[in-house]
């Protein structure tokens, strides 16, 4: 009997999953990977606590959640990995879910709850890599949540450009350090 509440409630969960993954079908956002080098998604969390957005990586309940769905397009000849990079990483939890014919599956988690080794970035910056197949198109689902509003944007970039981006950023702050340690040692 508590192998059946267990299945009857994992199957009530993956249809409710489903349900709400094919209701965001229609908003998705469409981004052609060859024309659209440097996408931007604004994101924001729900304005009013409790509208809930079920998340797949946590059993933690937060106040504030929002989902948005990504349609991306590889028309290249080659495979191609893009970044989704969060501009303010202050966010409690951050999940990617890839969209297959047998459901969503978790692919990245990531946020301030979590310890950094589990982010999979680089440094303290919040990120998902995204392979691309060729000429396919690749379905996710962006699920953020939060105890506190959040509003920031969500750049989606080739890896190469938020490589030069992430290095044109270190050098700056390398050298704003240096100046502030030559004033300190004047």
């Amino acid at each position: 009997v508590q192998g059946f509440r267990l299945w009857l409630l994992s199957a009530i969960t993956a249809l409710s999953l489903r349900a709400n993954t094919q209701a965001t079908d229609a908003e998705c956002t469409d981004i052609l990977y060859a024309t659209n080098l440097q996408a931007q998604i604004r994101l924001a969390t729900s304005a009013e606590p409790g509208q809930h957005t079920a998340l797949l990586g946590t059993d933690q309940a937060y106040p504030r959640t929002s989902s948005y769905c990504l349609r991306l397009h590889n028309a290249s000849a080659s495979t191609k990995t893009v970044i989704l990079y969060f501009d303010n990483p202050r966010l409690q939890h951050a999940e990617l879910l890839l969209q297959t014919n047998a459901g969503p599956v978790l692919t990245g988690m990531a946020g301030l709850d979590y310890p950094l080794p589990n982010w999979k970035s680089l440094g303290g910056e919040m990120l998902f890599a995204v392979e691309l197949p060729t000429g396919m198109e690749t379905m996710l689902d962006l699920r953020i949540a939060s105890r506190f509003a959040y509003n920031s944007t969500l750049p989606v970039m080739p890896e190469e450009l938020f490589q030069r981006q992430l290095a044109r950023q270190q050098i700056l702050a390398g050298l704003l350090t240096g100046f502030i340690m030559s004033l300190t040692l004047y």
